[in-house]
């Protein structure tokens, strides 16, 4: 039902309902007042028939009270009269009362003495005939009044209908016809209302709020298309990185990883332990046990090898607290608060894994190369001097000594000179290969010094010992080498220096070497002595 209709009902009841109530009580208010009126009037004819009366009543004249009475019942509101004289009780004259009819007695005084009553007049009001004509009067009034009042409230009906509800209507039509599913085509209300009034202005303000939600639909939706634009684009790089990407939970097993990841890894690693998958998972978990417990650490950067497809793979990885980068995210956004428990963030840790074995071989290949002799393949003279300076801050065992031979070969510059340098230079491998083999009971260095010289270093527990593995070299450096159908063979000359273990604090490196240079440059002047020994300390001949 319209809502014009509804209020036009509910006027028209609440006007007829009150107008029936205020017409019947004016009905019976108006009913008494006319009724009183007319007994009024009935008793203001009587009075004025009582001195014609009292007249007739004195001499007493019939023929004059019948006209009284007579002239008394011909009024409507009289149903009859009657004149009585008091001394004989007889009526001179009356009407035909009826049994409605209300008495209405006056007394006769004595024209010519006042105190003296003479009489009395009876004056019947037919109250049948005065309710009759009031309720006929009181009726036209209230069904007058109820008329009016309905005739009032069809017009403020309709007054509403077209000044109130019609607009309404109107506007109520034009806001349900709004699109919400289509922003660009939502128009303003065009109602062709003038009026300042409140429907005015809820139009000013429908229109208003129309304006402002085009304007955020429209921005919702190129939030929600630059939103899936990126999701779309960060999938796409998240999917097709070829770095391995992921997050680890509290118990450091994998819940999100990228196609990269498997194939670093070589395997499916979501929902199991990183860790697991390196050679060394105590030193990724100790790592990661520092990013979750110290709130100064927030990034962990560190390089691991695995094993895939018996090939050893090496990895930078690159972890990072969640919570700590959320809580800089929120800070450079002016305060925007994360949801979730901080305490449960810190526990996730994102993870980025790059291929670095390429990388790491050709460091290890480079740090090979920078320490090692390109012919021979012994350290060079600055790494194996670094060795030698570690062997003698290792001689912490009383029963140990520390020895450093210098070794120079001997007729080695002839076989360059004669057959030229690949032949020296296959010297210089057998040699370098027959040094390598000595193993002495202790931890044995060799370093090619330079050109036809090598430096060998190690532990002996006295210097028989030192003597054994000495002459032993020399067999094995006076050894033949064939190059090319041609046998070769060089000797050598060895200065060795031993140095016990109370004497270490006393020494260098540095001077040890140079002592045993000159050792053997004495021995190699020496025809008679293949090497020469130098003893610090007294029990080093022990």
């Amino acid at each position: 039902m319209k809502l014009s209709i509804k209020i036009s009902i509910v006027i028209g009841i609440i006007s007829i309902v009150v107008s029936s109530f205020v017409a019947g009580l004016s009905y019976f208010i108006q009913l008494e007042q006319v009724t009183a009126r007319n007994q009024v009037l009935v008793t203001q004819m009587a009075n004025s028939a009582a001195k014609p009366s009292a007249i007739a009543a004195y001499l007493n004249d019939t023929e004059l009270a019948n006209e009284i009475v007579a002239g008394l019942a011909a009024n409507d509101l009289i149903a009859s009269a009657s004149i009585t004289v008091s001394n004989t009780s007889e009526i001179i004259a009356q009407g035909q009362a009826s049994s409605t009819a209300r008495n209405i007695r006056i007394d006769l005084v004595n024209p010519f003495i006042a105190d003296d009553v003479i009489g009395y007049i009876d004056v019947y009001a037919d109250l049948t005939f005065i309710r009759e004509l009031a309720s006929d009067s009181s009726l036209q009034n209230a069904m007058f009044m109820l008329g009016l009042s309905i005739f009032i409230a069809l017009l403020v009906g309709f007054y509403i209908r077209f000044k109130l509800t019609s607009p309404i209507k109107k506007l109520s039509n034009e806001v349900s016809a709004i699109d919400t599913q289509s922003p660009d085509e939502m128009q303003v209300i065009e109602l062709n209302y003038k009026h300042s009034d409140e429907i005015g202005i809820l139009t000013e303000k429908t229109n208003s709020l129309i304006s402002a939600l085009k304007k955020r639909f429209l921005s919702e939706r190129d939030l929600l298309n630059s939103t899936q634009e990126l999701q779309k684009r960060f999938r796409l790089l998240f999917e097709q990185a070829t770095a391995g990407i992921g997050l680890l939970n509290q118990e450091s097993k994998v819940t999100i990883a990228n196609p990269a990841c498997q194939d670093l890894f070589g395997a499916k690693i979501k929902g199991k332990s990183l860790a697991d998958f390196f050679e060394s998972p105590q030193e990724l978990s100790a790592q990661l046990s520092v990013l979750r417990q110290q709130k100064e650490v927030s990034q962990v950067d560190i390089d691991l090898s695995l094993v895939v497809n018996g090939e050893v793979r090496y990895l930078h990885c690159l972890f990072s607290s969640i919570a700590d980068s959320r809580l800089n995210a929120r800070d450079s956004a002016g305060g925007i608060a994360i949801s979730g428990d901080e305490d449960d963030l810190s526990q996730f840790v994102e993870f980025i894994v790059y291929d670095v074995t390429e990388r790491r071989r050709q460091e290890i290949k480079t740090r090979y190369e920078a320490d090692h002799d390109a012919l021979t393949g012994l350290l060079n003279r600055r790494a194996g001097q670094n060795e030698l300076q570690n062997m003698l801050a290792g001689l912490t065992h009383k029963e140990q000594f520390f020895a450093i031979m210098m070794i120079d070969l001997n007729k080695f510059k002839p076989i360059n000179d004669t057959h030229g340098h690949e032949a020296g230079d296959a010297v210089l491998v057998e040699v370098a290969k027959q040094l390598s083999e000595q193993s002495p009971d202790s931890q044995l260095i060799v370093i090619r010094w330079g050109g036809d010289e090598f430096l060998l270093g190690m532990y002996v527990q006295n210097q028989q010992q030192l003597e054994e593995i000495t002459c032993d070299l020399l067999r094995k450096i006076r050894s033949e080498v064939v190059f090319n159908d041609i046998k070769l063979r060089v000797g050598a000359s060895i200065g060795i220096m031993l140095l016990n273990h109370d004497k270490k604090d006393s020494w260098t490196v540095e001077d040890i070497i140079k002592e045993s240079d000159e050792l053997m440059y004495e021995a190699k002047l020496d025809k008679s002595v293949d090497y020469t020994i130098k003893r610090i300390g007294e029990d080093a001949e022990a």
